[in-house]
């Protein structure tokens, strides 16, 4: 894609490239990710957050933090959005870290968030195989974490990453298993299991490409931008006009 064709950031639904040729047809095809609420928030993480996002690695280990921060019940964190004020962990900005071709200070946020209460159902995309199931246990990671190559109409396929999810969530999943849409396959996790994250969400991602493990770069950097957009595409190309 060339630097005249690049949305700008944080472009409006359908600005974005759509290599999977999605129409809004297509798109009643798949079942909600999370079942969000009429009313959620849309959160703006361009800016320092006020909030401390991550927990420490003693607090991970017992299960306990006495100044963890409230969060909102339900609210969406956009794609494309330059978090410079969010990403500290050294899983950011280890320069060295290569993940499917991506690395460098990674910042900008190429899946969307889906936020909700610890235990929010987690539901299949559409029908599918899981490709890589695991857990990233760096602070700052997915936590449990599930790609699974869903079938698309047209006879395509695209991998989605289900990260930050409960650990029973993948205890009893295995590559090769066969999901169909809207099956439960697990619930939004705690801080303790999800990578650290004090917000408990759902980073759910795109990739035209499947990923070589459990793990996609759910940030890339600005360089790698142009690029990126293309590999993962807007997840509201399945997820509808979240914003």
């Amino acid at each position: 894609m060339s630097d005249a064709h690049v949305p700008p950031p944080l472009s409006p639904f359908g600005a974005y490239p759509n290599p999977l040729d999605l129409t809004e047809e297509d798109q009643k095809l798949f079942h909600p990710v999370v079942l969000f609420p009429s009313s959620y928030e849309i959160l703006d993480l361009t800016k320092p957050v006020a909030n401390r996002q991550l927990a420490t690695e003693d607090e991970r280990k017992t299960r306990t933090s006495p100044d963890r921060p409230p969060a909102p019940p339900f609210a969406v964190g956009r794609y494309d959005e330059d978090r410079v004020g969010l990403y500290s962990s050294e899983l950011f900005n280890d320069l060295e870290n290569n993940i499917d071709g991506y690395q460098g200070r990674r910042t900008i946020h190429v899946g969307i968030d889906l936020e909700g209460p610890v235990g929010t159902p987690v539901y299949s995309l559409t029908n599918g195989t899981i490709h890589a199931v695991g857990y990233n246990a760096a602070l700052g990671d997915y936590g449990h974490v599930m790609v699974i190559c869903h079938d698309l109409p047209k006879n395509r396929q695209v991998y989605a990453l289900y990260g930050h999810l409960s650990a029973d969530s993948i205890e009893r999943r295995e590559v090769g298993q066969h999901v169909v849409a809207g099956e439960r396959i697990g619930s939004i996790g705690d801080f303790f299991e999800n990578g650290g994250w004090f917000f408990p969400h759902v980073h759910f991602q795109l990739a035209i490409k499947a990923p070589d493990t459990h793990d996609m770069p759910g940030a890339v950097s600005l360089n790698d931008r142009a690029m990126a957009l293309v590999d993962y595409p807007d997840p509201r190309y399945v997820l509808g006009p979240l914003y």
